[in-house]
């Protein structure tokens, strides 16, 4: 049985798009389709750690026994797709994990400042918590946005989704750009 690794350090590959993703799953035919599958379900516990720099910007991606062990609750259950961050006092939004009740909502886009949370204002160090709420799957949270061009912050009520089922999508999105 052959495994492949996808390498779950790297950003999404968001800018080649869905389409692109789809195109090259069909052309593999369906031994790829059934690899990526595989592959996809064998990385879902895979730790997942990134820091990037640029500016006074940092990005950081933890897997679920991270964010745990660091808040001392243990793993999220949940979670809305939203990779996040922060720069210069505030916190934004860095990318929508595809199939995530953030992607699907086409509401929230790349570079959206999050300023409230339900009705808590934001501040570095709460986001997480904020979002996270009851961390209990199938709740509603209300994020307030602020986006560049728009005069008054916009307002997105999403319902948070098992984290392990956005996980699952995100590892085969990740697997069918690579391929």
């Amino acid at each position: 049985k052959r495994s492949r690794i996808v390498d779950l350090s790297k950003p999404l590959a968001a800018e080649h798009g869905l389409k692109e993703a789809i195109e090259s799953l069909s052309e593999g035919g369906h031994k790829t389709v059934l690899q990526l599958l595989e592959s996809a379900s064998c990385e879902i516990d895979q730790r997942l750690t990134k820091a990037e720099t640029s500016r006074e910007t940092s990005i950081r991606f933890t897997t679920p026994e991270q964010e745990g062990a660091e808040s001392g609750n243990g793993p999220p259950k949940s979670t809305i797709g939203i990779l996040l961050g922060e720069g210069e006092g505030v916190c934004f939004v860095q990318e929508c994990v595809p199939g995530s009740p953030a992607f699907l909502s086409d509401k929230i886009k790349r570079g959206d400042r999050i300023v409230r949370v339900d009705n808590e204002e934001v501040h570095g160090g709460n986001i997480v918590e904020l979002i996270r709420g009851s961390d209990e799957p199938d709740t509603k949270v209300t994020l307030h946005i602020e986006r560049e061009g728009k005069r008054r912050p916009i307002q997105v009520r999403l319902m948070r989704s098992d984290w392990a089922s956005v996980q699952a999508k995100r590892n085969l999105f990740d697997a069918v750009v690579e391929a």
